[in-house]
Order: C-alpha cells, then structure tokens, then sequence
C-alpha cells in the first residue's frame, strides 16, 4: 500500500537558530500553535544530528503537552554521505504505520519533524537492571517481527545481509575511492583543517586539541591513525561477505535497527513499556547482530568500558524473553543440523545462541569504527565529540575480537544433542 507524499519545505534551517527557524516551520503543519507559548527541550545526546523537542505549554496537564509534542531533527553536516536519508524516512513512514514509530508530519531540506515519542533514554546502568533490560527484549522481538509486513523491504527483493555492504560504502568513502568525499572535504578543510590560524574555526580545533582532542583527520592520515594497512581491511572486508552469505544464511533476516545502543530504547514509565528511537541505520540483517550490537553498547559512549559487556547468566536471561515475543521465528529456530524450541530452549541451547552472538561482535565494531572515522574525517571541526578517539577505540575491539569471526568458516554446534526438528 503506497503512503501519500510528505509534506515539504523547501528550505534549510540554521542549527544556530534551530529554536526560532523550528518554530516557524511548525506552524506550518501547526498553524494553532503561532499563538502558544512553546516550551524547547534538548533530546539525547545524539553524536551526529541534533534533536529538539518542542512541546505547547499550558496550565492544566503537563502529560498532555508532552503527548502532543514534536521533535525537530535537523541532520549533522554531510550526513547524506553516511546515511540513505529517503530511505531512513521511508523505514519511519512503514514503521509509523506498525506503531513502532511516530508519525513525519514535515520534511525541510536539512531534517524533518515528527511526533514526540515519551520516555526516559536508557543509560548503562538502567540497561542492566533486570525488569528494564526484559522490556527490551521484549521490544526488540516485536519490533523484528515486524519484518514481514514492510514494504520496502519486499520492493528491493533484498535476499542478503546488508552489513557488508554497509562496511564497503564507509570504506570505499575512507580510501578515497567514492568520488563523492573529494567533493566534501574542501568546504571541511576550510572549516578547521587548512585554514589559517586567526580563523574561528582554526581557533576551535586548536583548543580541542589542547584538550586531549584528536588532530584533524584527513584522507592521507587514516593508516596511520587506524595504524592498519587499509589493503588489509579490504581483504576483511571480503571475507566478511563470504562468510556472512555462505555460513550464516541459516539464520533468519530481519529489518535490524543496528544502533541499539542504550539510548535509543525509551522507558515509558507511565505505561511500563520500552519505545524505540533512531532509525537511520537500519538495515536487512541477521536478528542476532542488533543483539550483539545492544550487548556491545552496555559500554557506553563517551568513555567506553568493555568489560560491561553482560555475562552469560544475563544473556541468557535476556534470550529466553526475547524468543519468547519473536513471532518471526519458527518454534524450532533452524541451527544447522539441529533446532531450538524457543518457548522451552535449553541452557545448552541458549549457550549456543550466546557464542553465535559472541562471534557477532567483531563485525559490529569494525562498523562502528569506520562509521566514527567518516565522521570525523567529514566533521571533526564542527562538533565536540571526538570521532577519531571513539574509532580508534571501536577498531581495537574489532582487531581483539575478528579471529573469532573470520575463522567461523563453519559454526559449530553444542558437542550435546539438541532438539531435532
């Protein structure tokens, strides 16, 4: 079923004048609100575009201003070379249609406003308390099941996992390959990489890295911040394709949110549910890779602690709520020769499915990092998140951690028998 064209204006708001440039968007879609007094709200702390939620202030019920809310999300510069944004609002349009998502009311050149989604954004120590983390998994299952019914998905005839081809796209933008990154990093040069020292923007990187910030990233330096020869990430890079085809194509797809980090699940205190955020890097993809990805990211953001990754007594916990709300999955979920009940799995079982996880990780950080190094490699002087410290850190776990994936040529299964079909 086709969905009516979005609502359009043809113009760019100023980040530096989101609040007042926002407003006059708004009344736009919301020409009643011109006379309403407007209370302005900074959401998460998104790394790489800015969200302000817009609420109407009145006397008599607060929840009910915030349920009529709006959010203005205005995108991070160059993002549309990291991000398929058409198809971001196309996953939100669908999505919307399934409530897993709220409703694009606006489109502008540089964003778009759609309906607020309440709750408080989970942090890592929230992410570990057992009632919160089982909404979670709960959520996650039912937002997976959800796949069967999106339209885009079936119009691309999509039949492989997307992931590699996600890794190729940031590595062919790092080694200069894509044609499109020569065309952006003159206008970044001039906004803090070449420019002369009595520039602002100068100004700004210089203070940055008195700091402890990382130097301006460029084309010719990413060797030797990643300290790793790009010809070998290439050659990963196609072994990861190999074995995600032909060793991995037993596990079901699913329309993967991959950015499950803590903040984008929203606890809905009020109604004692978790609501879901932040959709521009789905992608078609195996549905233990956005676990992997959520496990990965009880690290944290700003100052990552790996060794938070939860333990098995946690991940099977987890596991068990999870297969318990996949509708998308058979009752026995296909392991190669053997299967899983998923209403009465095993421990064997579910250990099982926690090495499989396990061998997830590398490929989730290498996404990460070169994500983070595009960034910074596009916006490093323009934001006060360090990219290239973050991409440094996520391309080490990805070397601690690959020889467990790139030699998973066959995944093996428990030496116990498990549950025959």
């Amino acid at each position: 079923m086709s969905t009516p064209p979005l609502p359009y204006q043809d113009t760019e708001l100023n980040i530096n004048k989101i609040e007042e440039e926002a407003f006059r968007l708004i009344c736009v879609i919301k020409p009643h609100w011109a006379t309403k007094k407007l209370t302005y709200k900074k959401l998460t702390d998104d790394v790489s575009n800015s969200l302000l939620g817009m609420f109407p202030t009145s006397t008599d019920n607060s929840d009910k201003d915030i349920k009529h809310g709006l959010v203005c999300k205005v995108y991070g510069n160059n993002s549309d070379l990291i991000i398929d944004r058409e198809k971001e609002i196309r996953v939100m349009v669908e999505l919307a249609q399934h409530q897993f998502a709220n409703q694009i009311l606006l489109k502008f050149k540089n964003g778009f406003f759609y309906g607020y989604v309440p709750g408080k954004p989970i942090d890592c120590k929230l992410v570990r308390d057992e009632r919160i983390s089982l909404l979670i998994a709960r959520r996650l299952a039912e937002f997976h099941s959800v796949t069967s019914k999106l339209e885009f998905l079936q119009d691309n005839h999509i039949k492989f996992s997307q992931l590699s081809e996600r890794l190729r796209h940031y590595f062919n933008l790092l080694n200069g390959t894509n044609p499109e990154i020569h065309k952006r990093l003159p206008v970044a040069s001039t906004e803090g990489l070449l420019n002369t020292p009595t520039t602002p923007s100068s100004f700004f990187s210089a203070v940055k890295q008195f700091f402890g910030y990382s130097p301006p990233l460029t084309l010719d330096k990413i060797e030797d911040v990643m300290n790793y020869k790009l010809t070998n990430i290439d050659n990963e890079i196609k072994q990861i394709d190999i074995i995600l085809k032909n060793k991995w194509s037993y596990i079901q797809m699913v329309n993967c949110h991959h950015g499950t980090q803590c903040q984008n699940f929203l606890y809905d205190e009020k109604l004692q549910q978790i609501n879901i955020i932040d959709f521009e890097h789905c992608m078609f993809n195996y549905w233990l890779c956005d676990i992997t990805n959520h496990f990965i990211e009880f690290a944290g953001l700003s100052n990552p602690d790996w060794s938070l990754y939860p333990n098995r007594t946690f991940q099977k916990r987890w596991l068990k709520t999870y297969l318990q709300y996949a509708e998308f999955l058979p009752e026995y979920i296909r392991l190669k020769s053997g299967g899983i009940n998923k209403l009465k799995p095993t421990d064997i079982e579910l250990e099982c499915l926690c090495d499989l996880i396990g061998k997830l990780i590398a490929p989730c950080h290498l996404y990460w990092a070169l994500w983070a190094f595009v960034e910074g490699l596009l916006n490093q002087s323009s934001t006060t998140f360090d990219y290239s410290a973050y991409g440094k850190m996520r391309f080490q776990q990805y070397l601690a951690h690959k020889e467990t994936f790139l030699t998973s040529l066959v995944v093996e299964e428990p030496k116990e028998v498990i549950t025959k079909f």
